[in-house]
């Protein structure tokens, strides 16, 4: 079977892998410690609802059960092999496995591509055998599989660790972490589905999971923990499809800057490696997560509570302090302290005592019971102004925890649709009080912003998921001319567009740009000012200089012929630009001095794995410093070319403080939609700088005052 062949097998092929009815350990052992033996052992104390056959030729039986010498001695089908042989055996193994009609492999055993050399090419013999006999194959270098599922109850891993039965559903691509995974995921108290430790990712890979589980109905919930992407556009269209559906978060290990150094456009240099993941989960709905820990506590509250999209969150606690602490949290993740309703500050006011403060945050004082907390929160939740509520608890002497975890579920109750989180200081997990907290659904914090960065999760992936989609916009354009300039300049193997081919092209596509004339003698340049009008800017237009004012070669402001001749024998005479060859300089570009605007930036860069990235930000020569930027995949809706301009931090500036009038925000989504079309169109673009892009008030429109474009080699 051919690698796209194997690709179009239907997911349900996975069932003989997560649901099988027999399965055999094959390399299955006698003695303790021995990873064969702990499989097989793991599998008897989770009651796997099969038909289990050890396989060792040495042995005739293990753990009361009769082992054959090989798989092909079996009588029976058998669906799943479990392979843990010295690495020599692997093949055999496997062609035995294929020759039986087996239709799953689990390889644990390591050594292959993860080693390099000659592991790389012992992997690929193993997948030729996979695809040979049409199996399916998780590994190798992998520590298994798991699923609770009632009727199938299958922990085929080496962890010590016996998973409680639960909604999520966990990818790993390491297996040394899996065991932590497991065992992290039971003090946490949380249920998993299925677990797969994927090793190498020859056969089965990411995306075949998430389609798995994007129709598993046991699954409500799937954690991630990454260390690279395989195809990431295909991660991408699958993951937000599964997103719509169920939350995915998301541990991406290797947080090393890309090199950026080769990258000639303002846009390349500021988009890292990391930048670039950030993009790709954004637009998967993957809600990223920095460390396993905080993976962890947040999916503590997607696997029990609602996701709500607003951000509105009532704080209700015995103590000042924490409610303190708690609303800096909430600014600091992006939410914010609802203001009450006045029935709700009345109603508050009826049963706290007179020094309590019935604002938000609300502070019952220290003698609060359960009922106090059980009413604070259904009038809370009761209220149309807040969209979340944090209970924080710290426990005086006088005060019952288990009085006041009763007064806090019974709150709860009767609530639909509003995510209430806990924080418990200065209780130990595992007291009764937490128990009926966790019995009840409500997750619990030791501090309060642990408890607001699981809200904001919560909130962040609601946002996502409840907004419009969009439309991808299509202009009329001129897409003969860009091609025929992007041809020219790959036949003469010309990787940077002169100045007048990029203007031609962001005008064939729409972007205003000033009125240009390309001059190579001063007369020329005298005559075009004439006609174009003062004030001019003089550039020289070189591929050897890519930042032409860093060299000396802009001179801008020119407002008479005098001035004219002085700046363009103070260029020609830099030393900058006497080192360069005449035939590299395409001539001296006489350009319309264009009004002073908002300075922004639109830029494109190209990953090799997603395709082109598009930019923008406040514009300028500090633009890789501020780094005031937000990026998305092109192609682009109008959605996301809203959140673009509105998604950076200075989007203030733009609509209009201290009294100055707003900038054509508009004008900047409509040419980041167009900018987003070229380079759908063309994908031979590989970076693009507008710098600066000049937004002028509302209405007005904008204009691309300077630009650069990298186009491929092919």
């Amino acid at each position: 079977m051919t690698a796209n062949s194997k690709q179009d097998l239907d997911t349900r092929s996975l069932d003989k892998i997560f649901r099988p009815d027999s399965i055999a350990v094959i390399g299955a052992s006698t003695n303790p410690g021995k990873i064969g033996r702990e499989i097989l052992h793991n599998l008897l104390q989770n009651e796997f609802q099969g038909v289990i056959f050890p396989v060792n030729p040495q042995e005739p039986h293990i753990l009361s059960m009769k082992a054959y010498p090989s798989v092909l001695d079996i009588e029976e089908d058998v669906d799943l092999a479990i392979i843990v042989v010295q690495k020599k055996h692997v093949l055999k193994v496997a062609d035995e496995c294929g020759r039986k009609g087996v239709k799953g492999l689990v390889v644990i055993t390591a050594g292959f591509r993860e080693i390099g050399g000659a592991g790389i090419e012992l992997e690929q013999r193993l997948l030729r055998i996979v695809h040979k006999y049409n199996m399916r194959m998780v590994g190798p270098n992998c520590m298994g599989i798991l699923n609770t599922e009632r009727g199938v109850q299958m922990n085929a891993t080496f962890a010590a660790t016996r998973p409680r039965p639960g909604g999520i559903s966990f990818l790993s691509q390491s297996g040394a972490l899996g065991v932590a995974i497991l065992e992290n995921a039971q003090d946490y108290g949380l249920g998993l589905s299925q677990f797969v430790s994927l090793g190498n990712k020859a056969d089965i890979f990411g995306n075949d999971l998430l389609e798995y589980w994007r129709d598993d109905p046991n699954t409500q919930l799937i954690l991630m923990y990454l260390e690279s992407f395989g195809n990431p556009r295909s991660f991408v269209k699958l993951s937000e499809e599964v997103s719509r559906r169920k939350p995915i978060l998301a541990v991406k290990s290797g947080r090393t800057a890309r090199g950026a150094l080769a990258a000639s456009s303002h846009t390349g240099a500021i988009a890292g490696q990391e930048l670039i993941t950030d993009v790709l989960f954004d637009k998967a709905g993957i809600i990223r997560i920095d460390t396993m820990e905080e993976l962890f506590d947040i999916a503590k509250a997607f696997i029990s509570q609602p996701s709500s999209s607003g951000d509105r969150i009532a704080i209700i606690s015995n103590a000042g302090g924490p409610g303190i602490l708690a609303t800096d949290a909430l600014e600091n993740y992006g939410l914010q302290v609802a203001t009450f309703s006045e029935e709700t500050t009345r109603a508050l006011e009826q049963i706290l005592p007179e020094e309590s403060s019935c604002n938000n945050p609300v502070d019952m004082i220290a003698s609060a019971n359960g009922e106090r907390y059980q009413q604070a929160i259904q009038f809370a939740l009761d209220d149309p102004e807040v969209d979340g509520i944090l209970v924080i608890f710290v426990p005086p002497i006088t005060a019952d925890p288990l009085d006041i975890a009763g007064g806090i579920a019974a709150g709860c109750a009767e609530q639909d649709g509003k995510p209430v989180v806990s924080c418990f200081m200065g209780e130990r997990q595992g007291d009764a009080a937490l128990k009926v907290l966790a019995e009840e659904g409500i997750p619990n914090y030791v501090y309060p912003e642990s408890a607001v960065r699981s809200l904001a999760a919560l909130n962040r992936y609601a946002n996502w998921r409840d907004k419009p989609q969009g439309k991808i916009q299509n202009y009329t354009v001129d897409r003969a001319l860009v091609q025929k300039i992007i041809y020219n300049a790959q036949e003469e193997n010309r990787e940077h567009l002169n100045q007048v081919e990029v203007f031609q092209i962001l005008s064939a596509y729409g972007i205003t740009i000033p009125e240009y004339a390309i001059c190579n003698e001063v007369e020329e340049a005298v005559q075009a000012s004439g006609r174009i009008g003062y004030p001019v800017a003089l550039k020289i237009d070189s591929r050897k200089l890519i930042h032409k004012s860093d060299a000396g070669g802009v001179k801008l402001g020119i407002n008479s012929e005098a001035e004219l001749r002085e700046a363009w024998d103070n260029v020609m005479s830099n030393p900058a630009v006497t080192a360069i060859p005449g035939e590299d300089i395409n001539g001296i570009l006489i350009q319309k001095m264009a009004a002073s605007g908002k300075e922004t930036i639109i830029g494109v860069t190209t990953d090799t794995g997603i395709g082109p990235l598009l930019m923008f930000g406040l514009g300028g020569i500090y633009v890789e410093v501020l780094k005031d930027v937000k990026f998305k995949i092109a192609p682009i809706t109008d959605v996301d070319a809203r959140d673009l301009v509105q998604g950076i931090k200075g989007y203030k500036l733009l609509t209009g403080i201290r009294g100055e009038t707003a900038a054509d925000t508009a004008a900047a989504q409509e040419s980041l939609l167009r900018i987003s079309q070229l380079v759908t169109d063309f994908h031979e673009v590989m970076e693009l700088d507008i710098n600066p892009f000049f937004l002028y008030d509302e209405g007005q429109g904008g204009i691309a005052v300077d630009g650069r474009i990298r186009v491929d080699m092919g």
